[in-house]
């Protein structure tokens, strides 16, 4: 089961991990959303690391519409799954047990890897995080995958 802390957790290291890519010039945080896993209904959402006033609005709207919109998908694992770049709709919201778990802020797959290591960090088995970030080609999981 995910909690808040094992999220920090996973942020911190994944920054970490990925600090120097260009992509992530100035990335230091974003709103993390945990969900019902059947209809997308937020349980908490919540700050994690820092957010620019001008993003932060942006990033709560993402995280809990990934989170929605995978809800709507029973048979996604992830919100990358029904992505649509053109409609504003991002990957970066997994599929865990009977929660979904998004956050929005860092570059898209970024957002993806926090939550594939934060389900790492609560024992999801890794055959379903290697599935997850084999479909969406996820550029930094190789990073950040290692506890």
């Amino acid at each position: 089961m995910y909690s808040i802390s094992q999220c920090e957790k996973a942020l911190k290291s994944t920054l970490l991990e990925c600090r120097g890519r260009e992509e992530w010039a100035g990335q230091r945080g974003g709103y993390l959303c945990i969900a019902d896993g059947i209809n997308g209904l937020p349980l908490v959402t919540v700050l994690m690391g820092e957010v620019s006033l001008q993003k932060a609005p942006k990033y709560l709207e993402f995280c809990q519409e990934k989170a929605a919109r995978l809800a709507g998908h029973r048979d996604h694992e992830s919100s990358y799954e029904s992505r649509n770049p053109g409609k504003d709709r991002w990957g970066g919201a997994v599929r865990c047990g009977n929660k979904i778990f998004s956050f929005s802020g860092l570059p898209e797959l970024g957002d993806e890897a926090v939550m594939l290591k934060a389900a790492l960090l609560s024992n999801t088995p890794i055959e379903v995080l290697e599935r997850i970030a084999q479909r969406s080609n996820n550029p930094y999981w190789a990073a950040v995958r290692q506890l």
